[in-house]
């Protein structure tokens, strides 16, 4: 797997000169396991946001779904 990282110089840059600056070096291979794992865990904590999400719209439609079925029935 060869990876790269893009350095900029120790120099002050504007927005439009950010990428001109810039080298690509290697990514060492020591430190492929440490970059999985982080973007691993970064992934991991999306789905677990989105998904708290998802349960917390469900609940609140049930919550409301509750009410409208308790009041058609005390009808």
């Amino acid at each position: 797997m060869n990876g790269a990282v893009l350095v900029f110089r120790e120099e002050k840059i504007s927005n439009e000169q950010a990428f001109e600056g810039g080298k690509l070096i290697p990514v060492r291979k020591a430190d492929l396991p440490f970059i999985a794992g982080y973007f691993g865990l970064l992934g991991g904590m999306i789905l677990l946001i989105a998904s708290s999400n998802v349960a917390n719209m469900m609940l609140a439609r049930a919550a409301d779904r509750r009410r409208e079925v308790a009041v058609r029935l005390a009808e």
